[in-house]
This record gives C-alpha cells, structure tokens and sequence, in this order.
C-alpha cells in the first residue's frame, strides 16, 4: 500500500493512493495514519478504521527549494529565549518535521550589537546563528543546503532581552481587565478559572466535552489597532485526540461584529497535533491571516468549537499578542544601506531607484491574499461574505480556489472593487469578467490567466468577496497571487 503526503492546508491529512487488493482494505481516499497497538492503521474521513498494514510506502510530491509549509512561528518568551512551534518545511526540496522547542541565543557583546539568525536545520532541529557584534551589525549567513531561515533577532549592546518586543495579556490568570482581557464562556463545558493543568500560574481556560457551537470570549477594556503587532499565540494541552471533524474557529471582533477573516486551528495546522496529550502546544498565527484592515480596531477574540463528531477537551492558557519583532535599525546606518541588507525591512521600496528589481532581488515582488471563505459547520450560503483593504498596489497574476476540508461541491465567487472614496454607498463592479473563481464538483481549482479579469488594484482599494452559488462545500479558501507595482 501507498499513501501520499499532501501539500495542502492540512499537512496532516494524507491521501490513499493504492493498496494491495486484500479483503477489508479502503478504497481511495482521505484520512490518517494512526499506530495502535504497534500496527500501522489508516483511518477515513468518516472515522472507519483499517488495517494493520505491512508493506507501507509514503510518497512525498516533489517540491523545489526550501520553505516553511506549516507551523515554524518564533515567539519570545523571556530574557534571550525564544520557542519555535512544530514545523512541516522543506530544504532543497527534501520535507522535513520538526517538534516544538526552545533555544537561547548567547549573551550579548558588552561594546557593540549584533544580529542572530534562528533557523531549522535538516535533523529537525531548531539552531541559532550568532552574528559578530558591530557598531552596525550584519545578518550572518546560513548554510542554504542544511538550513531553512525563520527569522532574525537584533541583540543590543549589553541586552538582557531583545530590543523592542512589546506583547498585549490576553490571558495568563483570568485577572480580567484592565491587565488582560475579561473571560466569558457559553457554559457548562468550558471554565475560564480552572485550576486543572495550566501552564504556568494558577489558573487557565478549560474545554470537557465541549461540542459544536461552544465557545470562549476574551474582551479588552477598549479597542486596540492590530496594526503593528504580528502573532496570536495561543499555547493549548488537549486532552485526546479529536475527532477529524472538529476544529477550533477564531475571530477578532469590534463590539460583536467580526474584522477580517475566520482562521481555523485543526490537525496539522500551525503544527498543531490533538494527539499530543502530555504538555501544551505553541500555536503562533500570524496576524495577517486574519486580514483585518489597518484602520480597523479590535476588543474581542472569539474561540469557537465547530464540526460534528465527538466532543473535545483542552486547556487553554497563556494567550497573548506579540509584536515588534522586527530589527530596530541601529543609529550610523542608512536607510538605503537598511532597506538593501534587511529583508524584513524592506517592504516599502519607495525610496529606491529600482524598485521592481530590488523587489525581485529581495524575494518581495510577489505574495498572496488568502480569503477564507468559512461555513460555519454547514454548507456556505449565497450573498456578499466580507471584504479586505489592500494597502499596496498590485496587479492579479492568478487565483486558486481550495475545499479546506475536501468536501467535493461546487462554488462560484465573484470579486469586487470599489476606492475607499466611493465607500459605503458603492462596493464597486465585478473585477472578475466571466472567468468567476469556480470549483465545479471537485474539491479545487486553479486559473492563470484570468481572462476578461481588471487586474489592476490600487493602494487603500477594497477587494468585496460575493457567493454567486454553492453546493456542498462548507470551508473554502481563495487565494489570489498578486505583483506588487
């Protein structure tokens, strides 16, 4: 028997390709590997169970290059030490995992700054780089044929910590606000002041048999501007392994109304495992995914239950929003000199002769705008289903339309554009001619040309999302390549 390893939003969930025809072997499929009892099982979408099998292959798609699939996220935890959450990536195209660690970069230089590189290397190991202090320090180098690059950390002179984290408590000890956010909860199954198992402190978020539709909500004492922060994190302990159905939803809300998009945290995503009952889990997402616009403010998150199958139990605690990671520039530098060395620093190219070369050269000419298109549990409804800003001009390459949880069905959306001038009153004309993003009964597809298509989006321009029709499909995702110009 052959199983295949998918390259899709669930890096968990694995396709049966074939199997020796012996009696009470799957058909082809979806689902999980799973060892009991020292055998090896693979586990339907519908929960059927098979096996033990002998003779498994694994077969891995080709994937050029190297890049982070899943997980990977870098948050600072305290002093010089950092935790990276459990990783899917590839280096020169070879798939590696990587469990969730700590690492400790060295001390730092009592005369000059200097810049670490975190990174993971080909053993499945979380390494740093430590880079030669400097009156203006330079990224150190990376070995590209063992070694995958998650970020960089400015150390400055004499610095116990690094320079410019700043993290928002959302939760450490249900101490309400203003220190944290207010708990609340939809009842029985979930208590926000349990005293079972949390992670540090007294008290933490508890789930026993919560089931579709349960939920807890964290509230500030006042809006908040997500603008120039960069993670949601999140460390939960399940209690067992979930059923394949469930997931938790989350959402940042402004008095109840929803900003941005929907993310769903399951098996495999953000490195996630249910199976891993023993200790918490990092789960660190990152902000953009939300896709909330800039100007936009936030009091609430929403953590829902969702999906049928059996009830779950969790621990939640330690749930925070950190940012200011970025390298704080040192003074003596230039920022011609910054924008050239310092990739992450180099978004707005504005101030450069060349700008679509350096955005070439820099690896920031391209990037996606993913659009989650969610049910709720149930097959998605008709009608306009949100918007986005998009704060830099671009033009469309190409979209790709995914089933998240490969219901097969069909779906027709439809994208509009409208200046922010033109709002509330007018959310623009269709951008997508007669070319629509289409799934027809399959569970994806994919358009590179996008005939008949008004490509061009200008700066501040909004991009409104509207279901023409769908059929079965009740977790979608868009994603649409954009140029930056």
């Amino acid at each position: 028997m052959s199983v295949n390893i998918g390259t899709g939003a669930k890096i968990s969930k694995i396709r049966l390709e074939k199997q020796a025809s012996t009696s009470g072997s799957p058909g082809e499929g979806y689902g999980w590997l799973q060892n009991i009892n020292g055998g090896v099982h693979f586990v339907d979408e519908d929960g059927t169970l098979h096996g033990p099998f002998i003779d498994l292959s694994v077969i891995i798609p080709n994937q050029a290059g190297s890049t982070l699939a899943a997980g990977g996220q870098v948050v600072w935890e305290s002093d010089l030490i950092f935790r990276v959450s459990a990783a899917f990536y590839f280096i020169n195209g070879t798939f590696y995992t990587s469990v969730e660690q700590t690492v400790t970069l060295d001390a730092a230089d009592v005369t000059n700054p200097r810049i670490d590189v975190i990174a993971l290397d080909d053993t499945g190991t979380v390494v740093k780089i430590t880079g030669e202090p400097n009156a203006t320090p330079s990224k150190p180098d990376i070995d590209p044929a063992s070694q995958l690059e998650l970020t960089f950390v400015l150390v400055p002179t004499s610095a116990s910590t690094p320079e410019g984290i700043e993290t928002t408590d959302l939760y450490l000890e249900n101490a309400g606000t203003p220190g944290e956010w207010a708990a609340t909860d939809s009842g029985a199954t979930i208590d926000t002041a349990s005293i079972s198992n949390p992670r540090t402190g007294t008290y933490c978020i508890e789930l026993t048999n919560a089931a579709n539709g349960n939920w807890f909500l964290l509230t500030a004492a006042s809006p908040i501007s997500l603008a120039n922060q960069e993670s949601l994190v999140l460390q939960i302990r399940s209690k067992a392994a979930w059923a394949n159905q469930k997931s938790l939803r989350l959402s940042f809300r402004n008095a109840g109304v929803v900003q941005g998009s929907f993310i769903t945290v399951d098996e495999g995503l953000f490195g996630f495992s249910s199976a891993i009952t023993g200790s918490y889990q990092q789960v660190a997402i990152p902000l953009s995914q939300f896709n909330i616009p800039g100007a936009s403010t936030v009091d609430q998150l929403l953590v829902e239950v969702r999906g049928s199958g059996g009830n779950i139990g969790a621990y939640f605690d330690d749930i925070i929003i950190q940012g200011g990671t970025t390298i704080i520039v040192q003074a003596g530098i230039s920022k011609t000199e910054a924008d050239a060395r310092y990739l992450r620093q180099a978004n707005n190219l504005n101030d450069l002769a060349d700008k679509p070369t350096a955005r070439t050269n820099l690896n920031v000419e391209y990037t996606t705008i993913d659009i989650i298109i969610d049910g709720g549990g149930s097959v998605i409804t008709t009608g306009l289903k949100g918007s986005g800003k998009i704060d830099f001009a671009c033009e469309l390459v190409s979209n790709e339309v995914v089933s998240v949880d490969n219901t097969s069905g069909s779906i027709v959306i439809d994208l509009w554009k409208s200046s922010y001038a033109d709002l509330p009153a007018d959310v623009g004309n269709s951008i997508t001619a007669a070319a629509k993003p289409t799934i027809s009964s399959g569970t994806k597809s994919q358009d590179t040309t996008l005939t008949g298509w008004t490509k061009t989006i200008n700066a501040g321009d909004y991009l409104f999302w509207n279901i023409d029709s769908v059929t079965d499909l009740i977790l979608v995702t868009l994603a649409l390549k954009v140029r930056r110009t």
